[in-house]
């Protein structure tokens, strides 16, 4: 019986060490897909931010504010334009600048801003108002969903003020603050984990920036005829640099996707294999439970019998006690005797019991003992499996990569797949 209940605990402590390890596994992934998502709202923060830092300054400093000032047209001959000293043109004055209680009266769409308005020219434009959705489109057709919102504020800019101080007064200096959240992590639970991250940065007003913003805003025909076709070809070859840099940003947007759904995918494949060290451990616990039970209705019985001999005991001793005392009592004393004799036979019986059923926990014990060799073979082979398809994976790794200037690059497709498969055999191990 103590060697059945030592066979359980011992089961009940490897279930508990299976479902630690799990434990482990699931965090890791966890961990895993957060970073990942982490990743991409940060990717949307950087983005949302060169998009504000190139906007004008101010609304009074855009290209068309400043040909209206002073005076010159959007088109004009060349050798006329570049007599104009645009640097020694633009004297602005910061105490003319936009009052801040006018910011964000426009209202600015930063995930599809319209280039044929004004509602996003400047800087101010996209100050504050409402969460502001920008999704992130994945090549299976998923999105994550990414909130950005963006607060801008004068500074202090004279000489032995506080650096990056508020003011409520118009300076050479705006600091925009731009703040990113999404809710589409959640945990276990089905319980939302929220991804909060913010980036602030200093812009301040450049009349060399300015200047050559305005000097670029003015078209010019080359020999007046008003065709433009100079720098029609100038911004076509601009436009076709550009969509490169855009075809290799999505590029890489794709593939940390495709990362994130791969992590997505192990953290499933590891809380079905928690609910299933959960099942185990539940049947061992059942197990033991009613081992528990019959070991309490085995004390009961020995208890029981216990008292029988006892009371046996004392009714010997009381025959004994009367034949001495009368002799004139022999007839019952003989039947005393008798009654002795067949309680002998009862404790007889019973020896013959309790010698059975330890012959059956010895026969019990020596299955548990069997069952934990089997089970301790099976681990050391999930282990070596293990350990091999790591190896695997390391080696493909490694022979399907290469260095070039601090940076690693798969060697071909053919390599990278080798990869993943050695990284996939080793995850199922």
């Amino acid at each position: 019986m103590h060697q059945t209940l030592l066979a359980l605990a011992a089961l009940t402590a490897a279930g508990a060490m299976t479902i630690s390890q799990v434990e482990m596994q699931h965090h890791t992934v966890e961990s895993v897909v957060r970073d990942q998502f982490e990743l991409a709202v940060a990717g949307t923060l950087l983005h949302t931010m060169e998009f504000v830092d190139s906007r004008a300054f101010d609304d009074t400093v855009t290209p068309a504010r400043l040909r209206q000032r002073y005076g010159l047209p959007a088109i004009m001959d060349e050798a006329a334009r570049d007599t104009i000293s645009f640097d020694d043109l633009i004297d602005i004055d910061p105490s003319g600048f936009s009052d801040p209680a006018t910011f964000g009266g426009s209202v600015c769409n930063v995930a599809d801003p319209d280039p044929a308005t004004v509602s996003c020219n400047d800087v101010d434009d996209i100050h504050g108002g409402d969460w502001q959705l920008v999704d992130l489109e994945t090549p299976d057709g998923l999105s994550l969903p990414v909130e950005v919102r963006v607060e801008v504020t004068y500074v202090t800019s004279a000489v032995g003020d506080a650096i990056d101080v508020p003011v409520d007064y118009p300076t050479g200096h705006k600091r925009v603050e731009v703040f990113a959240r999404s809710m589409a992590l959640k945990n276990r639970s089905g319980v939302a984990v929220p991804l909060e991250v913010s980036l602030r940065r200093v812009i301040s007003f450049d009349t060399k920036i300015a200047a050559e913003y305005l000097r670029r805003s003015i078209l010019t025909d080359g020999d007046g005829s008003g065709s433009c076709e100079s720098d029609r070809q100038a911004w076509l070859a601009t436009l076709d640099q550009l969509r490169g840099v855009l075809d290799q940003a999505r590029a890489a947007q794709t593939a940390k996707s495709q990362g994130l759904a791969q992590a997505q995918d192990v953290l499933s494949a590891a809380q079905r294999t928690q609910a299933d060290a959960d099942a185990a451990a539940s049947a061992a616990a059942s197990a033991l439970a009613s081992a528990r039970s019959r070991r309490d209705a085995a004390a009961s019985a020995l208890s029981d019998a216990q008292r029988a001999l006892a009371r046996a005991q004392d009714t010997v001793a009381n025959g004994a006690a009367a034949v001495e005392d009368a002799q004139n009592r022999v007839a019952s004393a003989q039947n005393a005797v008798a009654q002795a004799a067949q309680a002998y036979d009862d404790a007889v019986q019973a020896a013959e019991d309790a010698l059975a059923a330890e012959a059956a926990a010895d026969a019990a014990y020596a299955q548990a003992d069997a069952a934990r060799t089997a089970a301790r073979a099976a681990r050391d082979a999930a282990e070596d499996a293990r350990d091999d398809a790591y190896d695997d994976a390391i080696d493909a790794y490694y022979d399907g990569t290469y260095y070039y200037r601090g940076n690693r690059y798969w060697r071909s497709s053919q390599a990278r797949d080798a990869y993943y498969a050695a990284r996939d055999r080793y995850y199922a191990a």
